[in-house]
């Protein structure tokens, strides 16, 4: 940090003049460049160099992808108001790209519409031949019920032999098997097998409570036949019984009787014919029938989830296909709409009311200028709101540790000599300034923010403006402090040179707080002391020991003059 101070200056080129010898007192010497060690306030400041901006800046950048020229810019210094032009970029290319792509939305917008149009139809069609699968169980399973029997409503709970049912049938054949009066062998007619091959054709026990279906009727159809037929047969046997009684007694001729008994053999073989209907019928048709209409059942409901599963698969294809069109579309409109987009952004106009300023970033190699290729998201004006304004400046690493929000602060303008203005610290960066380090890699400073505290509505401050900036980040209430000129190094050790009746003396001092003038003592001085401001001639400083290195005096905060008295 820099010192200018007329009267250190002065003092530094009289100093020759000033002493004869390293033994004579100090009462030869210039009074003014003895310095009476003195308790005071000590004001502990940071002072840099920066530059004044506005605290509002609505930065314009390019929002156009890729790279675009800069075919039109609007003069730096105009006046704009919100919406105004600023620029414009040449987007030709992307005028082409447009065009190309509004005939792809076309054209996926045509294949879309089409893949709907086959998922309704796809739909219906799923829907008819569901219909078709679900009517042709339904009628399977009625043909079925309607060849067993349906079920009626019961009676109390109670388990009877109601007329109409299942039950009554086979009532009926059970009766008709054990009748003794039949005319043909009990063996051949296998009346006991009938009786269960008709019960196992119903199945459970419940089926005897159904309402007779077909297989009831054709199996009581020959029932009646049979039952017919017993009734002719029996009259057939009176009859040729009654004709062989006549034919003994010769009352009828021999012609009558044979006619009786041909009679009564057709009427026995029609009887025998009906008993083996009805056993052709229980032991063959009826199942047979059973077993078709069972399997209809049952491929018409392999044929319902066959079509339900064959047209899961379809929905699906289709759908995926729809989903892919749709996809597709919008994929389309969503690049049309951003080449749209993109060359609506190519003119950049004002977002809000202000003075146009060309950006101008710290490590940017080249200003804003006409025809220059422009990268997206790229700064390009600057609209500052300067109502309000702050002060930028860069401070040292071994400073920013002292810089605290809201410190007061002091800035002076070069344009404005001899005024100052007052602030107050609004940001400190945490991190250091990235640009300062392309000049030199080992200097870290911090960019920090000060608000001025006054109303620029006149706009009188304008942006850019050098600034010198103090901030005084503490003062010292009545500390042992003298100038920063007195002090003196020796590798890390800080000395002062006294003023004693033997001459000057070297004395070790601790050095605390410092500002751009004034250092805080820790220790080494008391108040009262008499010490040299600059150094006396043919006076040196001793050689530090080693445990003076261990670093108290010279390890002081903010040393300025490390390299003095080598």
């Amino acid at each position: 940090m820099s010192i200018s101070c007329s009267w250190f200056a002065s003092a530094l080129a009289l100093a020759p003049l000033l002493f004869s010898c390293s033994g004579e007192s100090d009462s030869a010497v210039d009074p003014s460049l003895i310095y009476t060690v003195q308790r005071t306030d000590l004001v502990i400041t940071v002072r840099e160099q920066g530059e004044i901006e506005a605290a509002k800046n609505t930065v314009v950048s390019s929002a156009v992808e890729g790279q675009a020229r800069l075919i039109k810019l609007i003069p730096q210094g105009s006046v704009v108001k919100a919406g105004d032009k600023l620029a414009e970029l040449d987007v030709s290319n992307i005028e082409e790209k447009r065009a190309a792509q509004a005939i792809s939305v076309v054209k996926a917008d045509a294949a879309r519409e089409q893949a709907r149009k086959n998922f309704a139809i796809m739909e219906k069609d799923l829907l008819a031949a569901e219909k078709t699968a679900e009517n042709r169980l339904r009628i399977a399973q009625l043909r079925l019920e309607k060849f067993v029997g349906h079920r009626r409503i019961s009676v109390g709970g109670a388990r009877k032999v109601l007329a109409g049912t299942n039950a009554e049938m086979v009532a009926k054949l059970r009766d008709l098997m054990s009748s003794e009066k039949l005319e043909i062998s009990t063996a051949e007619l296998e009346r006991s097998g009938l009786i269960d091959k008709v019960l196992g054709l119903l199945g459970q026990e419940e089926s005897l409570e159904l309402e007779m279906g077909e297989m009831a009727n054709q199996i009581l159809r020959v029932i009646d036949e049979i039952s017919l037929a017993r009734a002719d047969l029996a009259l057939a046997k009176d009859t040729l019984d009654h004709s062989r009684n006549l034919a003994k007694k010769d009352y009828i001729t021999k012609n009558e009787l044979e006619r009786d008994e041909i009679s009564y053999g057709r009427q026995l073989s029609r009887m025998t014919l009906a008993w083996n209907n009805l056993k052709l019928l229980i032991k063959y048709t009826l199942p047979e029938n059973k077993i078709v209409l069972e399997q209809e059942v049952e491929n018409a409901k392999l044929g319902l989830e066959s079509v339900i599963a064959t047209g899961e698969a379809r929905r699906v294809r289709e759908g995926a296909e729809l989903k892919s069109t749709q996809a597709e579309y919008a994929l389309a409109k969503e690049r049309l709409d951003n080449w749209n987009l993109q060359i609506k952004n190519a003119i950049i106009r004002a977002p809000v009311s202000g003075l146009v300023v060309y950006s101008a970033r710290r490590g940017r190699r080249s200003r804003v200028r006409l025809g220059m290729d422009v990268n997206e998201s790229q700064e390009l004006i600057v609209l500052p709101d300067v109502s309000s304004m702050v002060a930028r400046l860069m401070v040292h690493e071994a400073q920013i540790g002292m810089v605290a929000l809201d410190q007061p602060a002091s800035i002076k303008l070069d344009a404005f000599p001899g005024q100052s203005f007052e602030g107050r610290v609004s940001r400190v960066s945490s991190l250091p300034d990235a640009s300062s380090r392309w000049s030199n890699r080992d200097l870290k400073v911090y960019e920090t923010t000060v608000l001025l505290l006054r109303d620029n509505s006149d706009g009188a401050l304008r942006p850019g403006m050098t600034a010198t900036i103090e901030i005084n980040v503490a003062v010292l209430d009545d500390v042992l402090n003298i100038p920063l000129l007195a002090i003196k190094r020796r590798g890390d050790v800080s000395y002062v040179f006294t003023a004693t009746p033997r001459g000057p003396v070297a004395v070790e001092v601790e050095l605390g707080k410092n500002n751009l003038t004034h250092v805080e003592i820790l220790s080494g001085l008391k108040e009262g002391d008499r010490i040299f401001l600059v150094d006396p001639p043919g006076a040196r400083l001793p050689v530090p020991s080693p445990k003076a290195s261990h670093g108290g005096a010279g390890k002081a905060q903010n040393d300025p003059n490390s390299g003095a008295g080598k």
